[in-house]
């Protein structure tokens, strides 16, 4: 199974590679390594990189673990599906984290909704890497 570290440049590929303009992450908790790792995308190609937070108090805590480079997220907080459909629906990049409660829901909705995802970069993610990350198929 590959480190994170491996997992972390594979999603800093994808985002840097996609020519996305707005990338959003959407974390659990605070924001994290795969929030960061899409801030140095988003240098890199000139972006916006947003991060949406369930409550003020994560929003305040992701600020302090992303210190310096808090100043290069807009980090927003509410409820996912909803700030996702209504602000960011032009977002061409967007990871979700798995631990999210309601992913799969917001997955549904955003591949329904009125501006169909289905044709954007879309990536659920884990803490961890799954275990089938980086396995060739055979």
């Amino acid at each position: 199974m590959p480190s994170k570290c491996a997992y972390i440049e594979h999603i800093y590929a994808l985002a840097a590679s996609n020519n996305a303009q707005l990338m959003v992450v959407a974390c659990v908790v605070v924001a994290n390594s795969t929030a960061l790792t899409l801030v140095f995308a988003a240098l890199q190609t000139n972006d916006r990189v947003v991060c949406i937070l369930p409550s003020i108090e994560q929003l305040q805590q992701s600020k302090k673990i992303l210190s310096f480079d808090a100043c290069h997220v807009e980090s927003v907080f509410g409820e996912t599906q909803n700030l996702l459909l209504s602000h960011y629906e032009e977002a061409d990049f967007v990871l979700i984290d798995y631990n999210l409660e309601n992913h799969e829901r917001i997955v549904r909705a955003m591949q329904a909704g009125p501006k169909a995802f289905t044709e954007r970069n879309f990536l659920l993610v884990t803490k961890i890497p799954p275990k089938s990350f980086g396995k060739k198929s055979h």
